[in-house]
């Protein structure tokens, strides 16, 4: 992988990136504002304002945008029409936690990490005695959420293969020595369920502490960016999906959302605090 280039300013710590129909968008939590561009990465004015914590996006099929708001606590859904609601907000009754990382399915499912964010106090409501990944079902009447891992305490990022058949997952490792991140796969099931996962990988070194994004391309390769525990390192990790780790390419800053670019397969844009960026993957 070589050759990154920077192609607009995005503001100050951004959240998430994602496609919505041909748009590139940028969350900007600080602005509370989700910020367009076209599929070229030019700006293209905001998407949409007064969106709040807002950080990881996901687009579904069917035009709804789902987005995490981890501190409220919940997912927020920009249906097509534009108006805002919030799907389910509670598991088995309760606040859920920090939503962090979000992906959907073939089927519409949408795929929530939710782990706990150090130091944050609960507010009126406990937290949850898990950190798992959660299971919306918006077909369903209402809405609802369920636990859908049980071998996970601190899940990160999350992201469907090209099929939709796949949940790929990171797991921010603390015990046992040095912080590293594993990055493990679920078959998806249906309904809310995920078959046993296998760990396809496990990163360490001073830039694999913190996994920040997470996207998978065409053909299975799954892309990784991670940073070190004060940001001051991050690089970019290639691993197939057999889990065979392939180049490793330094960033000029955490990497806060990962797209690939749909008119070229091997680049991909990386929204950074330092702008959004278009690489060019030649491994």
């Amino acid at each position: 992988m070589t050759d990154a280039e920077r192609l607009a300013s995005v503001g100050s710590a951004p959240g998430g990136l994602c496609w919505y129909g041909d748009q590139l968008l940028v969350s900007l939590p600080r602005e509370a504002h989700i910020a367009a561009f076209d599929a070229s990465g030019r700006p293209a004015g905001i998407f949409r304002r007064f969106t709040g914590s807002v950080t990881a996006m996901a687009s579904a099929a069917d035009g709804r945008l789902y987005c995490c708001q981890p501190r409220s606590r919940r997912v927020v859904c920009i249906e097509p029409n534009g108006s805002a609601t919030v799907p389910a907000e509670r598991l088995e009754g309760r606040v859920h936690n920090h939503p962090a990382g979000i992906a959907v399915d073939a089927v519409g499912q949408v795929w929530i990490s939710d782990p706990l964010q150090p130091g944050a106090p609960p507010g009126f409501f406990p937290f949850l005695e898990h950190a798992s990944v959660l299971c919306l079902s918006p077909a369903t009447d209402p809405p609802h959420l369920v636990r859908a891992t049980w071998d996970t305490e601190n899940p990160g990022q999350v992201a469907v293969d090209v099929e939709r058949s796949l949940l790929y997952v990171t797991e921010g490792v603390t015990g046992g020595g040095t912080p590293h991140s594993e990055l493990r796969v679920y078959p998806i099931e249906g309904s809310g369920r995920l078959g046993p996962s296998t760990v396809v990988a496990s990163l360490r070194g001073e830039a694999a502490s913190w996994a920040t994004a997470l996207t998978v391309l065409e053909g299975g390769l799954v892309l990784l960016a991670a940073s070190g525990p004060d940001r001051d390192a991050a690089a970019l990790y290639a691993i197939s999906g057999s889990g065979e780790l392939g180049e490793r390419l330094a960033l000029p800053g955490a990497a806060m959302g990962i797209a690939g670019d749909r008119d070229a397969s091997r680049t991909l844009f990386v929204v950074t605090g330092d702008g959004l960026w278009r690489l060019a993957l030649h491994g």
